[in-house]
């Protein structure tokens, strides 16, 4: 069983990568990259503040307009999952409903963790010219605000809140934001699963999106309404008061929140994969 799974995974996997799919990659990458990470180069050089090199990651995945980028471009590089509608492995391996569900599963995490390591990659490559290697904050995260409050206020858009510094180390940071935001993608995943099994593939695409936008616009809010939408358990400084340096809200609980999702739609898309017909396949 394990073996037809994962075989499935990787077989989709490696389709995956075709000239469409790489150029949303690259887009979203350029799109993040001149819109963050060369500015936060630019002005790192013109104060003289240097930059810890996965400082900038860690922003695009703690501001909530950056983040959203993520979440939908990882959308349009999985658009119409699961397809089952031509020739499929189901058939061609002897696949039962449940080995073919969780191959699929499994073949959208190494999407979501690709995408998650390219985006790291890619901002390391951009700092490969400067910055430094630390596992502290950058003079540019904590000195910046006191020597030059003028341009902090200017650019406050390209520095860490505080809730996030206060609260862990760049690589501290790093892995449970991506962590973080590859369970939030996977919840994508399955949404989208699920409205494409029902023959609903643009409904499904619509309400994912309205999730990520209306998600990444909550986090805004001061009360307790952002907390019923993935983007602000996707997003490590949400968690923390940057002031008081208490906790908001428990990461574990938003990994249990994720995964009462997670185990709700496990159901449904379980339901769902036994109605379907699947590739040349009726059993």
């Amino acid at each position: 069983m394990c073996r037809r799974v994962m075989n499935l995974a990787f077989t989709e996997y490696r389709r995956f990568f075709s000239v469409k799919k790489l150029m949303i990659m690259a887009f979203s990458f350029i799109l993040l990259y001149e819109d963050v990470v060369l500015k936060m180069i630019n002005l790192s050089k013109e104060l003289g503040f240097p930059l810890n090199k996965v400082e900038p990651y860690d922003l695009l995945l703690s501001y909530n307009i950056h983040a959203m980028i993520i979440p939908l471009s990882f959308m349009f590089l999985i658009q119409g999952f699961p397809e089952y509608s031509t020739s499929s492995y189901y058939h061609i391996s002897r696949m039962s409903r449940r080995e073919w569900l969780a191959g699929e599963t499994i073949y959208a995490v190494m999407i979501a963790t690709t995408y998650e390591i390219l985006l790291l990659a890619g901002t390391l490559l951009a700092m490969a010219g400067t910055g430094t290697w630390s596992t502290e904050w950058s003079p540019y995260m904590k000195e910046l605000f006191y020597e030059c409050p003028l341009e902090f206020e200017t650019n406050n858009q390209l520095f860490m809140d505080a809730s996030t510094v206060s609260q862990g180390n760049p690589v501290f940071v790093c892995f449970f934001s991506s962590m973080l935001m590859i369970i939030y993608m996977m919840v994508i995943a399955q949404v989208l699963m699920f409205f494409n099994m029902k023959n609903m593939k643009k409904i499904g695409f619509i309400i994912s999106m309205v999730i990520i936008i209306a998600g990444s616009a909550a986090v805004e809010f001061q009360g307790n309404v952002k907390w019923f939408f993935p983007m602000a358990h996707a997003m490590y400084g949400t968690h923390f008061n940057g002031f008081a340096r208490e906790p908001v809200m428990e990461i574990y609980k938003s990994i249990i929140y994720f995964g009462i999702i997670a185990a709700v739609m496990l159901v449904l898309n379980s339901g769902m994969v036994k109605k379907i017909s699947i590739g040349d396949s009726d059993i």
